[in-house]
C-alpha cells in the first residue's frame, strides 16, 4: 500500500510541478512580450468574445495598473488563477512532507472542483451579459 501511495504522490507532485512551470512561463511571457495577441473572433467576425482583452489586462495587472482594464472580468479570472497557482504550491509542499496521501488528494480534488466551478460561473455570467 505504501509503495502505491509513493507512486501516486510522485505523480501528483510531477503534475503540480508541470502546472507551476507552465503557469509561471505563461505569466513571464505575458509580462515580457512586446506582442499583443489578436482575438480570432474580433479579427474574423468583428465581434468581441467574452474573454477579449484578457492578455492585455493580465499584463496590466502584473504591472500593478488595474485602473483601465479592458474586460471587467479579467481581475476575477486573475484572482482565481492565482489562487489555483498558490494551491498547487501548497499541495506540492504538503506532498513533499510525507503526509498521508489520501487526505491530501481529497483536499486537492476539492480545490480543483472549486476552481472549475468558479471559472465556469464567471464564464457563463460573461456570456449571458453579452447576449442580453
Amino acid at each position: 500500500m505504501e509503495a502505491t501511495d509513493a507512486i501516486h504522490r510522485r505523480n501528483h507532485l510531477f503534475f503540480n510541478l508541470v502546472f507551476i512551470l507552465f503557469f509561471t512561463s505563461a505569466l513571464l511571457y505575458v509580462l515580457i512580450s512586446k506582442d499583443t495577441l489578436t482575438c480570432y473572433y474580433k479579427s474574423n467576425y468583428g465581434l468581441d468574445c467574452p474573454t477579449c482583452g484578457f492578455t492585455r489586462d493580465f499584463k496590466s495587472i502584473l504591472n500593478f495598473q488595474t485602473t483601465h482594464l479592458i474586460n471587467p472580468q479579467s481581475l476575477q479570472y486573475f484572482y482565481i488563477l492565482s489562487s489555483f497557482f498558490i494551491a498547487r504550491l501548497l499541495i506540492s509542499l504538503i506532498l513533499l512532507f510525507k503526509f498521508r496521501y489520501r487526505p491530501v488528494l481529497i483536499v486537492d480534488l476539492i480545490f480543483i472542483f472549486a476552481f472549475i466551478v468558479s471559472i465556469a460561473l464567471i464564464y457563463f455570467k460573461m456570456i449571458f451579459q453579452t447576449v442580453i
